[in-house]
């Protein structure tokens, strides 16, 4: 890719420790909108943000960490390291008014399609998360644990080898189904959630619902 097509750049001369590794600031080389391919309006006008030329992002530890191509990018309070990859049109960002990044990517997760990583979530080892997937809150997906096309969230925590796909509703706060590895351990935990509700939440607490 020649210099002027470069979605961002790196300040390899600004570098930070955090979480002892070596990461460097981005910064953007053009004017885009991060998170979803042009014409995409399936996810709603309030997925996405406008990064401008200029603007400066999160923390990666190489350039192979972020793809120079489609609408992928790392916002401020997000740092993706090790071997992880952000590409196609994911956007991974945390909270800013933090001094150090609230979300992480690392190891050798993927992050790509239209998903978003946000607020704490962490992704990691060999993790995958893909299609129009959320990951929010204090959500952490970890190992080989695989998520398309769903919405996790809460504390809770998929690892070892679960496949969720289909997802439309966070994992509820207040039920708390900290360890899911597996098809029966997911179903052991919605479970959980519909007796918690029975004992009359709070109102305005989000549901559940998994596929």
């Amino acid at each position: 890719m020649i210099m002027d097509e470069l979605k961002y750049e790196i300040l390899y001369d600004e570098p930070e420790i955090i979480l002892g590794r070596k990461l460097f600031r981005i910064v953007a080389k053009k004017t885009f909108f991060a998170g979803r391919p042009a014409g995409d309006s399936t996810r709603g006008s309030n997925f996405g943000t406008a990064v401008r030329n200029g603007e400066t992002g999160g923390f990666v530890e190489g350039e192979w960490n972020l793809s120079q191509d489609g609408s992928c990018w790392i916002g401020k309070g997000a740092a993706v390291f090790g071997r992880a990859k952000i590409s196609e049109n994911a956007l991974v960002h945390g909270i800013e008014k933090y001094a150090r990044p609230s979300v992480t990517v690392r190891d050798n997760a993927k992050i790509h399609g239209n998903c978003e990583i946000k607020d704490h979530a962490q992704v990691r080892d060999f993790a995958e998360v893909g299609g129009c997937s959320v990951i929010r809150q204090y959500a952490r997906i970890e190992d080989r644990a695989v998520v398309i096309d769903s919405d996790i969230g809460g504390y809770a925590c998929l690892f070892d080898c679960i496949y969720v796909k289909g997802s439309d509703k966070i994992i509820d706060f207040n039920a708390r189904p900290a360890r899911i590895s597996s098809t029966y351990a997911l179903e052991q935990a919605l479970r959980s959630v519909e007796e918690a509700r029975e004992d009359e939440l709070p109102s305005g607490v989000k549901t559940v619902k998994i596929a």
